[in-house]
């Protein structure tokens, strides 16, 4: 059952994906974007060895988000779907605060240093582009993603295991698919724009949430 699920949660991602590239495959863009996130959660809830409640949710606004930003073009359904993602990365924050030990003061600065970095970074490339009516929301959701795959790492240096890393790997691939997100709404869209931020953020919840499976925590 749990292979089987595997198997069909990649071959409605391939589908999705080859839905952006070829035309004839594109009324199966939206319902194969819709069943993602329903089909990972199902297959997190046969593989994880105990559930949290927090992934659950994670996947569901997520879910709720994707289905918003089937249409960008509409400000208000532009702005649900990040308020959904919002939440996807709080739930997961919550995820790694019942995972976190103690990292130490150096891992701690160390991911400061790091992600403020780039949260400086991102908010001075994007908002050269962003309209002045979005930055606020911009900026928020930014600090959300980029706390997020800071308490990935803290947790991956505190809980060493390929399956962190794997977490870890995923929150940057996460990280990414948003900003080239971004640049594409904002500043131009490219020809293969919306198939690598598919493409990147299919991998990084499938890395996120099948790593998350098989990693205990606090709150679970």
């Amino acid at each position: 059952m749990g292979i089987a699920l595997v198997i069909l949660f990649c071959a409605v991602s391939a589908l999705h994906l080859a839905s952006l590239l070829f035309k004839k495959l594109r009324k199966a863009m939206a319902i194969s974007k819709a069943l993602l996130m329903p089909l990972l959660l199902a297959c997190y809830i046969e593989a994880a060895q105990e559930l949290s409640v927090f992934v659950i949710l994670a996947l569901v606004f997520a879910c709720i988000g994707d289905c918003f930003l089937l249409y960008p073009d509409k400000p208000l359904f532009r702005g649900l779907g990040m308020g959904a993602f919002f939440i996807t990365q709080l739930c997961y924050i919550a995820t790694f605060v019942g995972l976190i030990g103690s990292p130490g003061r150096t891992v701690i600065l160390l991911a400061l240093l790091c992600y403020g970095s780039l949260f400086g970074l991102a908010c001075f490339t994007l908002f050269q582009y962003v309209p002045k009516e979005w930055r606020l929301a911009a900026g928020i959701y930014m600090l959300s993603i980029a706390s997020m795959s800071a308490m990935a790492l803290l947790t991956f240096f505190t809980r060493f295991s390929n399956w962190m890393g794997m977490v870890l790997l995923g929150s940057g691939l996460f990280i990414c698919s948003d900003f080239i997100l971004c640049m594409e709404y904002f500043k131009e869209k490219t020809p293969y724009g919306r198939f690598i931020v598919m493409f990147t953020y299919i991998l990084a919840q499938a890395f996120i949430v099948f790593g998350l499976a098989h990693t205990g925590g606090l709150f679970y």
